[in-house]
């Protein structure tokens, strides 16, 4: 089935769904197992025959910028693979039955600056009709997690007296307001905000970016806030990442623009009572504290979701500051339907005792533990 030289796709480790291009250089067929070089990283690592796939990821296209648009990297459309359930009989052949967990085929996107960089991923469905958002990268999952704390019988804006409006900034292959409008209740709209045009054109065309209830418009995020006049929103979510972003910079993600407590506050003006602030970021200690501190000063509370190496920062509009237990998250994630679409970072918000009792700065926390535990604990 496999060789030593082979090329193939394969999964790193239990907590990626992402195939990564190898190398094989031992078979053991015996105990059906390979030892692999990944190519990003240079290390050799054994894994089960199951999670890997013969042949490299494929470029489909490629988007360049058009004459007047923001300058961008070009945009890379791949096909590989990610790790979700199949659907399967007791013959092996695929139908509607038990979801027996397995590679499917996905389309992903990524920046040429960083081509091995996955910004966006969505499963093929395999009739190869349309796409799958049932599983999602974490950072997605995160962000769709935290509307389950939305009051939406509180949020008075309701733009045409049934809908309530999101507001996202940062697009990518818009799997998240995809994820959204398919998994949350149907009175959900959907704004997204994406700077550059390539990434708005590689969403609709490769990754199914089309919904009645789901509209782009190109610009940069904040200047989009100062914009729409008249918008409210029930949520805000900002996941934006710069094509340009250093690896291990202080402040990774957002840009730094994003996380001013002048446009922190837009944000804060632009939300009804009861609506969500959400933010993913990456960064060292120092930005974190500072922007948690922030934001407590403009909306009064501030949660977080810390995975590795993310973290989600969540505020509510008029909202007490009191402490949100894991559990109560996972009852609203349950009452939501939002089990399976967010089922790695739910098994984070579950593991949060684990992880405080073993010192390790992961799950759900509520801001004054975060501060308290950022002062001892590796970010």
């Amino acid at each position: 089935m496999f060789a030593v030289g082979d090329i193939i796709q394969a999964r790193s480790s239990r907590k990626d769904r992402l195939f990564y291009d190898a190398r094989v250089e031992e078979v053991d067929d015996k105990k059906h197992e390979l030892v692999v070089r990944f190519d990003d990283d240079g290390d050799q690592q054994r894994i089960n025959f199951t999670w890997a796939i013969k042949g490299s990821k494929k470029i489909i296209h490629i988007e360049e910028a058009l004459d007047g648009e923001p300058l961008c990297c070009n945009v890379i459309v791949s096909e590989g693979y990610l790790w979700s359930g199949i659907r399967t009989g007791s013959n092996g052949e695929t139908k509607p039955g038990k979801m027996k967990p397995g590679p499917r085929r996905a389309r992903l996107l990524s920046f040429e600056s960083s081509p091995k960089l996955y910004q966006s991923g969505v499963i093929i469905r395999e009739d190869d009709r349309g796409y799958d958002w049932t599983h999602i990268y974490e950072p997605e999952q995160a962000l769709l997690l935290c509307l389950c704390l939305v009051d939406f019988d509180i949020c008075k804006m309701k733009t045409d007296g049934t809908r309530h409006q999101v507001l996202i900034l940062g697009g990518g292959g818009a799997t998240l307001p995809m994820a959204m409008l398919q998994f949350l209740p149907p009175t959900i709209s959907c704004d997204v905000v994406e700077l550059h045009g390539a990434i708005i054109r590689c969403a609709q065309k490769y990754f199914g970016a089309q919904h009645e209830h789901f509209t782009t418009h190109q610009s940069h995020g904040l200047a989009y806030l100062s914009e729409c006049k008249d918008a409210m929103y029930s949520a805000i979510l900002v996941d934006v990442c710069s094509s340009n972003a250093e690896d291990g910079a202080p402040l990774e993600l957002p840009p730094a623009e994003f996380v001013l407590k002048d446009n922190l506050s837009k944000s804060h003006a632009k939300l009804c009572d009861g609506g969500i602030f959400g933010m993913n970021v990456l960064a060292d200690a120092q930005h974190l504290e500072d922007l948690t501190n922030n934001l407590r000063n403009i909306f009064g509370n501030v949660y977080i979701l810390a995975t590795d190496p993310n973290y989600f920062l969540f505020s509510k509009k008029g909202g007490k500051d009191v402490n949100i237990e894991p559990s109560e998250v996972i009852s609203l994630a349950i009452s939501h339907g939002l089990m399976d679409v967010c089922e790695d970072v739910l098994g984070e918000v579950a593991l949060t005792s684990h992880y405080r009792d073993d010192e390790t700065l992961i799950g759900w926390l509520h801001a004054p533990e975060f501060l308290e535990r950022m002062k001892v604990e590796k970010v």
